[in-house]
């Protein structure tokens, strides 16, 4: 109800007269990211965990402070313990998963990826990244093909999914049918999805392949416009560049190059 002090006196009373309270620890720390005081819920999510060693609610929050600071290997490292807590929980077998592609582990995160599905063989998030890191590798496209289409019946209104069943496509050399989900993923995600530009090197490649540069150029053209809608948003520094920037201005001076 945004009476935020209130709310944190009453939890800080409540530690008072029970401090080995696991449950209060975490609310704690929820409080505390409520008024961005990140160090505050890191130090509350610790002392939650070292009560109740297995709360995996905490394990995620704690990895999340600790990836929203960029420390990525510390986030891994929470996830690793929840993992020796939680040997059969899948879901700490995904964001595993993600975490290592995340830090440029792509083996131990397929490894994760598997596990997460021998446990839990309906996560269709893990299906989707799964299916994508295969078709990077190029690997196994029969299996990439079904997982991605598996997880695109599962997640229909996902630009995530819709991406990736188009890029197995498109590396399968179903080009046509490539462009239709790659096209859909683009509708889906916005000019305010960091992963925007990515979607449209992919559609890009889908139209080259099918022989319209035009379309490719145009396509890349717009992933550049794409750059000021992040910054408008916030989601973008002002002096930062979009992490597929690079490949996008290469990909227009190449095809602009070639007529």
């Amino acid at each position: 109800e945004g009476q935020v002090e209130a709310g944190i006196k009453m939890i800080d009373d409540a530690l008072e007269s029970n401090p080995e309270s696991a449950d209060l620890w975490h609310v704690s720390g929820l409080a505390s990211i409520r008024v961005r005081d990140l160090e505050s819920a890191r130090a509350s999510f610790e002392k939650a965990l070292e009560i109740e060693p297995g709360r995996v609610e905490t394990y995620n929050q704690l990895a999340r402070i600790y990836a929203a600071s960029g420390q990525l290997d510390k986030a891994l490292e929470q996830y690793v313990r929840a993992s020796k807590e939680r040997p059969d929980d899948a879901t700490i077998r995904h964001f595993l998963g993600v975490l290592y592609e995340m830090t440029g582990n792509a083996i131990k995160a397929g490894e994760e990826y598997e596990r997460a599905l021998q446990l839990n063989s309906n996560l269709a998030e893990t299906k989707n990244n799964l299916a994508y890191m295969m078709a990077e590798e190029d690997r196994d496209l029969d299996r990439a093909l079904k997982l991605s289409q598996e997880a695109k019946a599962a997640l229909p209104d996902s630009a995530s999914a819709a991406d990736t069943l188009g890029w197995v496509l498109y590396k399968r050399g179903v080009h046509s049918a490539a462009i239709g989900y790659l096209r859909e993923a683009v509708t889906v995600a916005g000019s305010e999805d960091m992963a925007i530009g990515e979607i449209r090197l992919h559609l890009a490649s889908a139209y080259e392949a099918t022989g319209d540069s035009a379309k490719a150029l145009e396509t890349l053209e717009a992933a550049i416009g794409d750059i000021d809608a992040l910054r408008r948003s916030g989601k973008l520094g002002k002096g930062d560049s979009a992490p597929w920037e690079a490949r996008v201005r290469s990909g227009i001076e190449r095809l602009k190059a070639s007529g």
